[in-house]
């Protein structure tokens, strides 16, 4: 579906059981691909913070996505946080963050109206964005709860 997803897959190189490496898939066409170090079960859920990456798997993004895939996104609001989607423009504690993108709309067959809500985020919740404006992230199908005690955190660089 071409979602722009950010995939760390087995196949990755491991660098033992510390840490590995993954890379932005979202922008396959591009020379821009985007490298991430991955520090395996790093830190605790409660100190992840905006602006971390977080490394995780989920049945989220099920259909478009293998509940096995590991997936790579980007903190952009914690627990206690407010969310607000309305008309397509999504807030985090009144301050706006991204848009809904009309091509991942269009290939979800939704208008920008279906995803309208308001929310604060419960305990050990993200929402979490994608490297690349059509990914398919916590716009589209909410928030995510890590339920265990650490998260694995990634590093980006540019290779």
């Amino acid at each position: 579906m071409g979602l722009g997803i950010i995939i760390a897959q087995s196949a990755s190189q491991s660098l033992g059981m510390t840490y590995g490496i993954g890379m932005d898939v979202s922008n396959i066409s591009s020379n821009d691909h985007i490298f991430y170090l991955i520090k395996k079960n790093e830190i605790a859920v409660a100190q992840a913070k905006v602006g971390d990456y977080l490394v995780f798997q989920s049945d989220l993004l099920k259909p478009y996505v293998n509940s096995d895939a590991v997936i790579i996104k980007k903190i952009a609001a914690t627990a206690g946080d407010r969310i607000k989607v309305q008309q397509g423009v999504v807030t985090v504690n009144g301050k706006e963050v991204t848009r809904l993108n009309p091509i991942v709309l269009g290939k979800l067959h939704k208008k920008a109206s279906d995803y309208d809500r308001e929310m604060v985020l419960p305990k050990n919740a993200f929402f979490v964005l994608g490297s690349n404006p059509r990914s398919y992230d916590s716009r589209y199908w909410n928030y995510l709860v890590i339920r265990q005690e650490t998260v694995s955190r990634a590093y980006p660089f540019l290779f």
